[in-house]
């Protein structure tokens, strides 16, 4: 029985943790012990309990943007300008971290570490420690280079971002000769390890057009059936799912008032009764995250903040989606899921009047957009088969020599 520590340091949505778990789960169903380090513990932890019961759950490293208002107007062209952001420069704050998981793993002692946006537990490991690391593609630039730009459509990275990640790299490598350990040549390699997984799929990779390695289909989502064509759907319920601190919350509640449709709602991060509280009479607040495959196929309309797997599993099922990105990821998620002619997106402030409920109103009367949800079904459908969490596993196993 081998000792496999699940970790992950950076990310507000719960993607990171549902790619953890579904391999965390078929670990331990081999016998392995499995111990997660989590940022936010109290939040996150009664997730990991109902899905891997038994586990040891430990704080490990939590990044905040000091002013998220201030950051959503500041440019940010590499990823090194987004973590950047996260005070990630700051000396104290770094070693901080470091020294958290340094302390997780001396109380672990793993014999196999999984990591999904964890780049200071890379830091601090040691080459002799097994890594796997997954991640979409925004978390996972291509390594053994420099920073490409963020944004597919841009060519070039801008001076200040170029130096914002030699920066980076030269703190990260007085850190790492603090530890004994060898210096990164890029300060993309902390993002990658051993053996790496990015799961995703090609119209939302920001990194498609630099990545040598092939991506891997997302498996933190379930093969979802499609659904019959929306216009058969009649007045099924729509699904919405939000953080709690999503500056379009309030917009989005007001829109499914609007709509009287019956929604099934889950906001994460925040009780479900305080929720229930603000939330509109034709409203079903949630306890747990919405079971997408049983959803999805029969909803009218999807809202949510343009994560990459809620979007995957909305293409799947051929339901049209509204998208509210938030951030520069969840940005390039809506601008690839556009791409389909299946979904719109708002971007415009927060509290724009009418924006958000316009929005639903054309999602749930274009014939358009129904159609387009349903020939991005069979298009998405149609690709291969590739069964990504065996190949994860395998790539486990194969560090652990089993």
């Amino acid at each position: 029985m081998a000792r496999v520590l699940l970790a992950w340091e950076f990310g507000a949505g719960l993607g990171h943790l549902n790619r953890l778990i579904a391999v965390g789960r078929r670990l331990a169903e081999a016998g392995h012990a499995i111990t997660v380090a989590v940022p936010r513990r109290a939040a996150t932890a009664p997730i990991v309990e109902r899905s891997l019961p038994g586990t040891t759950v430990l704080e490990g490293w939590s990044w905040h943007v000091a002013d998220a208002a201030t950051a959503r107007r500041v440019p940010t062209h590499s990823f090194a300008d987004v973590i950047w952001l996260f005070g990630y420069y700051k000396e104290d704050a770094l070693a901080a971290a470091a020294e958290r998981w340094r302390a997780v793993l001396a109380e672990v002692k793993p014999d196999l570490v999984i990591a999904d946006f964890a780049p200071t537990l890379a830091l601090v490991a040691g080459a002799d420690l097994p890594r796997v690391v997954l991640g979409n593609g925004y978390t996972v630039p291509p390594p053994g280079r420099p920073l490409p730009p963020l944004r597919p459509w841009a060519r070039a990275v801008p001076k200040e971002s170029a130096a914002h990640e030699r920066q980076l790299l030269d703190l990260a490598n007085r850190l790492r000769r603090r530890y004994g350990q060898a210096p990164l040549r890029h300060f993309a390699d902390l993002f990658s390890g051993p053996r790496t997984f990015v799961c995703t799929i090609p119209e939302f990779d920001p990194y498609g057009a630099h990545r040598q390695e092939p991506t891997f289909t997302p498996f933190n989502v379930p093969r979802i059936a499609a659904g019959p064509p929306v216009e058969a759907r009649g007045d099924q319920p729509i699904a919405l799912y939000l953080p709690a601190n999503h500056p379009h919350l309030r917009d989005a509640f007001a829109a499914v008032a609007d709509c009287n449709l019956l929604c099934h709602a889950y906001v994460s991060g925040m009780a479900p009764e305080v929720v229930a509280k603000h939330a509109p009479p034709n409203m079903a607040v949630h306890r747990k995250p919405l079971d997408l495959g049983t959803l999805l196929p029969k909803a009218r309309a999807l809202i949510h903040h343009a994560g990459l797997a809620t979007a995957y599993a909305g293409l799947q099922a051929g339901v049209p989606q509204l998208v509210l990105p938030a951030n520069l990821e969840h940005a390039i998620t809506a601008r690839g899921l556009e791409g389909f002619e299946a979904a719109l997106s708002v971007l415009s402030a927060p509290g724009t009047p009418g924006a958000v409920e316009g929005a639903l109103r054309r999602l749930l009367g274009e014939r358009a957009l129904w159609d387009a949800a349903g020939a991005a079904a069979r298009a998405v459908g149609a690709r291969p088969v590739v069964d990504s969490l065996a190949a994860v596993v395998a790539g486990c196993r194969d560090l652990l020599g089993n």
